[in-house]
């Protein structure tokens, strides 16, 4: 089934499919365009079933998009094929590229999927990129993820060799949060394509429950983190540490009056001390840029690895250092942050406890 949203027309469209069920090979696109001839568009998919079923939800949508994805129950046995999205691994929710600007938001929570296949996908963008701007939200949020074989990913987000696998820009968020990976994944985040991060805007990677992984956060082309932008990877628990690092950036790390921080994350081991953050080469770019590793333990103690070179001139704090704001804040929308509970206290523009450039839902209760 294919809903265009280039044939819609109106001040508000509204688009909702509640408690269906899809099997054997169904497929749902949700087919956007740029230009449709709507104020504000409304999508939720909340409630469904796809056994062996495929969401798609592809393409740019026009400004004012709000997609709510939530309390849906995927499974996947095998690869679902659909014309035009070259596949290669059993995915649950797979687009060619997702584009949303100008105020819109998709939303993932309360989901869980279910791979049974190894090397799985659980969402998946394929040929280009996963957009982001112009005050937009990405969020994954309160979802669990059953992946089988230890060779799954649970967020694949491709592209083409060296063009753009993640593109957020212009006071936007790409914010994954308070999920829950049951099972040892290859794993939780891969950038197979360029990472880019721009003007006033963030990734998020924060308060996930995961086992065992190569590594959580892994990207494997150049990074750029332009412009007061902000990576964070705070407050993640990994009960089983990362066979390579929890956060992986496996070429360059480029700078600009912008700031990494990996803080509060916590590491069961019994075998080797885990790294935290392994940056594999020194940057092209680098200019007033910061990277902060702050009060990531193993055991509960300590002493977290971390392989950065020295150009990056790392701040590496203890836990019993005083907060500092790059760890919990975003800097660019943040007037101070308290030195003892690290509470931040937003400048204009700033939304909720991070200070972030976009308002993000709040996980789903688990009463």
């Amino acid at each position: 089934l294919m809903v265009r949203i280039g044939a819609m027309k109106g001040v508000v469209a509204n688009v909702t499919f509640d408690g269906c069920t899809w099997r054997d090979g169904a497929v749902l696109v949700l087919l956007g365009n740029a230009y449709a001839a709507v104020g504000s568009l409304n999508i939720v998919v909340t409630g469904n079933t796809f056994d062996d079923a495929l969401l798609s939800p592809e393409g740019w949508f026009p400004p004012h998009t709000n997609i709510t994805i939530s309390g849906n129950r995927f499974t996947v046995t095998r690869l679902i094929p659909r014309l035009g999205l070259g596949l290669r691994n059993p995915s649950c929710l797979a687009m060619n590229e997702l584009a949303i600007s100008n105020d819109s938001a998709v939303v993932l929570s309360g989901n869980v999927f279910q791979a049974v296949r190894a090397s799985s996908r659980a969402i998946q963008v394929v040929k280009y990129a996963l957009r982001v701007s112009w005050h937009s939200v990405f969020a994954v949020v309160g979802n669990t993820f059953h992946m089988a074989g230890g060779e799954g990913t649970a967020i694949h987000l491709e592209g083409y060799t060296e063009s753009l696998s993640l593109f957020v820009l212009n006071s936007s968020a790409v914010v994954i949060r308070s999920n829950v990976v049951s099972r040892p994944v290859k794993y939780f985040m891969l950038f197979l394509s360029v990472f880019c991060v721009e003007s006033f805007s963030t990734v998020v990677f924060h308060d996930n429950d995961m086992q065992g992984s190569s590594a959580v956060f892994f990207s494997s082309r150049s990074s750029y983190i332009y412009h007061n932008s902000w990576l964070q990877l705070s407050g993640n628990l990994c009960r089983a540490s990362p066979s390579d690092a929890f956060a992986v950036l496996k070429s360059m790390l480029n700078l600009r009056d912008s700031t990494v921080s990996v803080s509060g994350n916590q590491f069961m081991s019994s075998k080797d001390t885990p790294t935290a953050l392994w940056i594999y080469s020194g940057p092209s770019h680098l200019t007033n840029g910061a990277v902060v590793a702050a009060c990531n333990t193993v055991n509960g103690e300590e002493g977290a690895n971390y392989v950065i070179p020295s150009v990056y001139n790392a701040i590496i704090l203890t836990c019993s250092d005083p907060c500092t704001l790059a760890a919990s804040c975003f800097p660019a929308y943040t007037t101070t942050a308290s030195s003892d509970g690290c509470a931040c206290t937003c400048a204009e523009g700033g939304h909720g406890d991070a200070c972030l450039p976009v308002a993000v839902p709040e996980p789903p209760s688990t009463d």
